[in-house]
């Protein structure tokens, strides 16, 4: 490097390297979510939590409506309330690391609604034993992932 002082230091920039990437999320219906949503519910009345939850976090309604979305999560809403907390940390051990992902993200979102608050010592314990659970990746990956709710 023959004049320090030329060099041109904005294109190191990270706002101005950074492309962002295109998501293209599925835009989900209410129509469309009915029929899941109604599973999870018999799910919930089975008191089958494992799959309650497992179909909770399966494919999850992000380029969707707000409307459509705070009806969703009231529905994880409900799956959470229905386990009781002694439960908690075996249903979580039951699923996989990208699923628990999934999971806290619904957390973090759901103690941002009314709803959610009204219920938060519950949703507090859910996060509590997600984290003891499989660690502290899932709070990063939340911070981190371009994909909310």
């Amino acid at each position: 490097m023959e004049d320090w002082r030329r060099v041109d230091v904005d294109q190191y920039d990270p706002e101005k390297q950074f492309i962002a990437d295109d998501l293209e999320l599925p835009n989900y219906s209410a129509q469309d979510l009915e029929p899941k949503i109604q599973q999870i519910r018999q799910y919930i009345g089975s008191n089958d939590l494992v799959n309650a939850l497992k179909s909770c976090v399966q494919d999850p309604p992000y380029g969707s409506t707000d409307i459509v979305k705070k009806g969703y999560l009231l529905t994880v809403l409900d799956v959470l309330n229905t386990a009781k907390q002694s439960e908690v940390k075996e249903l979580l051990s039951q699923l996989s690391i990208d699923e628990v992902d999934v999971l806290v993200k619904f957390i973090y979102v759901l103690m941002t609604t009314e709803e959610g608050q009204k219920s938060g010592g519950a949703l507090l314990g859910w996060f509590d034993k997600a984290i003891t659970v499989v660690g502290e990746g899932p709070i990063v990956r939340y911070m981190s992932d371009p994909y909310r709710m």
